[in-house]
């Protein structure tokens, strides 16, 4: 997903690895969001969403100059869109179809706040006001210098940002607008991904081999720390039982799909999910509402009665069914309406294409 915006000195070079690694993650998204067991979904929300925050922050040339009104043209007018967008997708099928109470109220509400519970549906879409969260604090914290204070000072806001979660959960205590505080946590990735952007060059001189072992050991860390933590999930201020445990996790999921997008950086198919993470980001809930209905509806079942089973196999044909069910439309977005996931252009932009 876009966590950079067009004047970044990296995405000015696209590295084959950074696609690749969004591709990877932006699987495991719509993965995450298909049938699966508790343990497999587990495994994914260990690691799915900080990966693109250190994948953000990763992008980020120059803290110095990270532009917020940038990252409201590419982040925030997207959203205003697309919740536009989805409100019309609920009113005009999806409500009747799921039998659904939620008023329209309700919805506008939801995306307004951008805040569990407060989203009715399309909760995904709460990344991108968060993201923009997310960058304002980094924008704020990467002022300290020099490189161990900000080390550290990310290190002591994820204690505080895990003790604020296990307190806010115990008194049900009411969310903050725009995912404030899970932004707290996602900070803590951006900054580990800002200052990790060193290793780069070390990553891209690896061999493929040693990628693909090391990423298979490191996905196999993640499913043993998984067995010792609860599952964690970020927009519901959950971050397991213990917060080393959180932070090895997902330390290890990030690390992991780094070093397989760069066994995998020439694969055409891995760089072009991660080129249209947005759009796929943005649209496979529906998706994955349609695969129901039809298979309810081959199974002669009612819509609202029907579930597969929580099984990882029905995970992965759900997931792998939305992503080629997209295909056709991300091409459309990319050649027709670009500004809707790439936000509006900078204002040099502008009077560039009208000269």
């Amino acid at each position: 997903m876009r966590g950079q915006t067009e004047g970044d000195a990296v995405e000015k070079r696209r590295v084959g690895w950074i696609d690749a690694a969004k591709g990877i993650g932006i699987f495991f998204v719509v993965l995450g969001h298909s049938p699966l067991s508790y343990e497999s979904r587990a495994f994914v929300y260990a690691f799915h969403m900080p990966l693109f925050f250190f994948l953000s922050g990763f992008l980020v040339a120059k803290a110095n100059s990270l532009s917020m009104a940038d990252k409201a043209r590419s982040l925030l007018f997207p959203y205003l869109l697309l919740c536009l967008i989805q409100l019309a997708i609920f009113n005009a099928y999806e409500k009747a179809l799921n039998e659904d109470p939620t008023t329209t109220a309700q919805v506008i509400w939801g995306f307004l706040y951008s805040s569990a519970p407060a989203l009715k549906i399309d909760k995904p879409y709460w990344f991108l006001p968060c993201l923009f969260v997310t960058f304002a604090y980094f924008k704020i914290l990467t002022r300290l210098r020099p490189t161990w204070t900000l080390a550290m000072t990310a290190v002591f806001l994820s204690i505080i940002a895990y003790q604020y979660s296990l307190i806010a959960r115990s008194m049900h205590l009411p969310r903050w607008p725009w995912s404030s505080d899970t932004a707290l946590m996602a900070v803590c990735f951006m900054i580990a991904g800002y200052l990790c952007r060193p290793l780069s060059p070390v990553i891209e001189r690896l061999r493929r081999r040693t990628s693909l072992y090391l990423a298979a050991l490191l996905f196999f860390a993640v499913w043993v720390v998984v067995q010792f933590n609860s599952r964690s999930d970020m927009l519901g201020l959950g971050y397991g039982r213990h917060l080393y445990l959180y932070a090895a996790g997902s330390a290890a999921g990030i690390a992991a799909s780094i070093l397989l997008a760069q066994a995998l950086s020439r694969v055409t198919i891995m760089k072009w999910l991660g080129e249209n993470s947005l759009t796929l980001f943005m649209f496979q809930g529906n998706v994955l509402i349609l695969i129901n209905v039809v298979i309810g509806q081959l199974n002669n079942a009612q819509i609202t009665d029907w579930h597969v089973a929580d099984t990882l196999k029905w995970g992965l044909i759900y997931a792998l069914v939305a992503i080629v069910a997209l295909i056709p439309f991300c091409w459309l977005v990319n050649r027709y309406t670009p500004w809707l996931v790439r936000g509006l252009p900078k204002a040099s932009q502008k009077s560039v294409a009208v000269r």
